[in-house]
This record gives structure tokens, C-alpha cells and sequence, in this order.
């Protein structure tokens, strides 16, 4: 509980301090951190295509099990995604 009342505190303090994109992207991060602790409460959110935009696609271990991926499998999304976070970034 002491660490969620710190991030809520931390979050506010910092979000004077950002743009309106740095906020969102701050935002973002802290809930995929509390999903990502808390998996038996966050379950659904687990499973959803919102969590894996936000929290996977991007990261080195997400362009790797793509790199690992048979290109044919790859969704359109799936490859746009790719494109634009692991290979132009």
C-alpha cells in the first residue's frame, strides 16, 4: 500500500513538470507497472490487446519474439508495429 501511495504521490509532483505527451507516457508506464505486479487483480488486463500496445510492443524482448516470429504469421499491425518501434527507432 506504502508503494502505491508513494507512486501516486511521485506522479502528481512529476506531472507539473511534463508536457501534456510526457504525462500520457508516464501514465501509461505506471499502469503497466501495476498490472504487470499485480497480475491476480489485473488478469483481463493481462490478456487485452491494450496492455500488450502499451506495456510490450516496443521493447527489446517484444522485437525479439517477433525477430523469432515467422514473418508469414505477423499481423499487419503486428508488422507496422515492428517498423516503427524496432527497426526506424
Amino acid at each position: 500500500m506504502k508503494q502505491i501511495i508513494l507512486i501516486c504521490l511521485t506522479f502528481l509532483f512529476l506531472t507539473g513538470f511534463m508536457t501534456e505527451e510526457e504525462n500520457k507516457q508516464e501514465r501509461e508506464r505506471i499502469w503497466c507497472e501495476n498490472v504487470k505486479e499485480n497480475p491476480e487483480v489485473y488478469a483481463k488486463e493481462l490478456e487485452s490487446m491494450d496492455y500488450t500496445v502499451k506495456c510490450e510492443v516496443g521493447k527489446k524482448e517484444w522485437c525479439a519474439q517477433m525477430d523469432a516470429k515467422s514473418k508469414g504469421d505477423w499481423s499487419t499491425r503486428e508488422a507496422g508495429a515492428y517498423a516503427e518501434h524496432c527497426v526506424i527507432d
